[in-house]
């Protein structure tokens, strides 16, 4: 791995654990019963953070086994700390961890992070071995899974399925005293930025915060930590308000880079380093703003799927040219489709300057499990990626996936709301919408799905609200007794072009299509400029960024290549 995997927190003493893994699966189950986690010979190797399922995985297999084994052995031969942690950036789904044949905890979720402290056991001899069980659900429509498949196989717009460690691993050296987060809430008002802590530490600490406007140093404070808390604003000094300051937007990705010094008794025991941006994300007088002034959305749908590597990237440079890709097309904004992405990914955007909608992957049947999954998931999320000024809406529902009998349910209404109302107490400095794409509760935005590839009838619909309103695919855009309310309103999926240049695959498939590079180019033009031009809009998101597998509907190939000339989908996007 050629990056450090927690961009927003970062300590200097970390190991790498990604690369050689001992492998197997266990379809009958019995490796618990058995102890496998004590003593196995195992029979495979795989390439961590690689799913089997993926060519880099070095196993490459498409058959479901929904229950496999991983077995790492190293020595700590130079490390004296006191307290180690095991990280895991993320595991599908129910993840179960030993360290030296003692059981160190589990965690369920596919996405999201999680760790372990595994300070007690550590052996004299300073061995490791680490045995993590990994159980997945494949054909379970009530887990958050997103866009893999829950039939057995890749087809329509469900892909190949996900098992096991997706995102890196790695062991964390600290003292026994030590940060435990940081949150930051800018405010462009007011000229201030919040910053909570949390830290393991004894009475009187005291906590030291930098922080860096370029390489200079605007902020230098310490405080005595009361509890195990603080909380303090800071003035941003040197404000310009006719130039916007330093605050972070697409053309301008100012951050300020942090520093936390955790002092007991006087002496460092932990340093963490960080970044924050200043910048405001609201709605005013009907218009969606950034930093106080009207933000035009032109957003393209990104599914986060690599060549060969199914939901994994590569290399951080892999991740890094797919922003610098999206930029180049001239899009402002990403809209991410049902996945948490890899928090490599919205370090690049805000580094680079892309604004995010932060999109949860759902489930596809409603139950009380479906709903506590979702809950406890998008909670982990939001709380890993709270900090990343590039993040500006929040999406917990897409479709009526997981909530299928919204327009009647009111018991799936009140989900909805829930969702939209939870998110907005735990965050709210950022838009959020109960479900995109219609058939919608609360919501900040009034967000529409349309694939209908006939030119004079988006000119039409896109000029009156009840037009909008009757649904283009079929569903009613509000449900039961919620309507518009002067909301904004955003195209946010339409598009869907399918170009394939040689293809003798029956199942390549998009929502229209073009038979010619030419013609590809032509409609996707055209469609852009078309929904440019309607007054009632303000934004679009084309779908999609890059083919996917049997889905040939992206603006470039699944390895990246694009179909039509980026510099003039650029000169269309800038047009408005």
């Amino acid at each position: 791995m050629d990056f450090y995997p927690r961009p927003q927190f970062e300590r200097k003493a970390w190991l790498d654990l990604d690369g050689p893994w001992s492998f197997d699966f266990d379809d009958q189950r019995i490796g618990i019963k058995h102890k496998w986690y004590e003593t196995h010979d195992y029979s495979k190797e795989i390439t961590v953070p690689f799913v089997y399922q993926s060519e880099e995985s070095g196993i490459n297999s498409q058959d479901i086994h929904d229950c496999v084994w991983y077995n790492k052995m190293i020595i700590l031969e130079e490390v004296d700390a006191p307290r180690i942690l095991l990280h895991f950036g993320a595991s599908d789904y129910y993840t179960q961890v030993w360290v030296n044949g003692q059981y160190c905890g589990d965690h369920k979720g596919g996405h999201t992070p999680f760790s372990f402290d595994i300070s007690n056991q550590i052996q004299e001899d300073r061995q490791l071995k680490i045995d993590v069980c990994v159980t997945d659900y494949s054909y379970d429509e009530h887990l958050p899974r997103g866009k893999q498949n829950f039939k057995g196989k890749s087809e329509g717009i469900f892909y190949t399925g996900t098992t096991g460690i997706w995102q890196t691993v790695w062991l964390e050296f600290t003292e026994q005293d030590y940060i435990d987060s940081v949150r930051y809430i800018p405010d462009t008002v007011e000229n201030t930025v919040n910053i909570s802590t949390e830290v393991q530490a004894p009475a009187n600490a005291k906590l030291g915060i930098r922080i860096y406007r370029g390489n200079e140093v605007i902020v230098d404070s310490t405080s005595i930590i009361k509890g195990h808390s603080m909380t303090v604003d800071f003035e941003i000094p040197d404000f310009n308000d006719h130039h916007y300051g330093y605050w972070w937007s697409p053309e301008h990705p100012n951050l300020y880079d942090v520093e936390l010094v955790l002092l007991v008794n006087e002496q460092e025991v932990d340093r963490v380093t960080s970044y924050f941006g200043m910048r405001t994300v609201s709605i005013e007088h009907q218009l969606i703003c950034l930093n106080h002034m009207p933000f035009y959305t032109k957003s393209v749908l990104y599914q986060g799927y690599y060549p060969n590597s199914l939901m994994t990237a590569k290399s951080d440079a892999e991740i890094k040219k797919d922003v610098e890709l999206i930029k180049q097309m001239g899009f402002n904004s990403v809209r991410l489709h049902q996945k948490y992405e890899n928090p490599r990914f919205l370090y690049w955007c805000d580094k680079l300057g892309l604004v995010v909608w932060g999109e949860a992957p759902n489930a596809y049947s409603f139950s009380r499990r479906s709903v506590e999954e979702l809950l406890q998931e998008w909670q982990q999320a939001m709380k890993r990626d709270f900090n990343h000024p590039s993040i500006c809406v929040w999406l917990p529902l897409n479709e009526s996936w997981g909530v299928p009998k919204i327009k009647n349910s009111v018991v799936e209404q009140s989900f909805a709301n829930t969702m939209y109302y939870l998110t907005k107490a735990l965050d709210p400095t950022r838009l959020v919408l109960s479900n995109d794409g219609w058939e919608h509760t609360i919501s900040d935005i009034c967000t529409i799905h349309d694939y209908d590839a006939d030119i004079e009838k988006l000119k039409e619909r896109y000029t009156s609200v009840s037009a909008v309103l009757e649904g283009p695919q079929g569903r009613r855009i509000y449900v039961g007794d919620y309507s518009h309310d002067e909301e904004p309103m955003i195209l946010s999926e339409f598009g869907g072009i399918a170009f394939e240049e040689t293809s003798e695959d029956n199942a390549s498939w998009g929502y229209s299509g073009a038979s010619t590079s030419k013609e590809f180019e032509e409609k996707v033009l055209t469609i852009i400029s078309t929904i440019q031009a309607s007054e009632l809009l303000q934004g679009y998101c084309y779908t999609q960024f890059n083919d996917l597998e049997q889905e040939v509907n992206g603006l470039l190939t699944m390895e990246r290549e694009p179909k039509l000339a980026l510099e003039l989908l650029a000169k269309i996007n800038q047009m408005k």
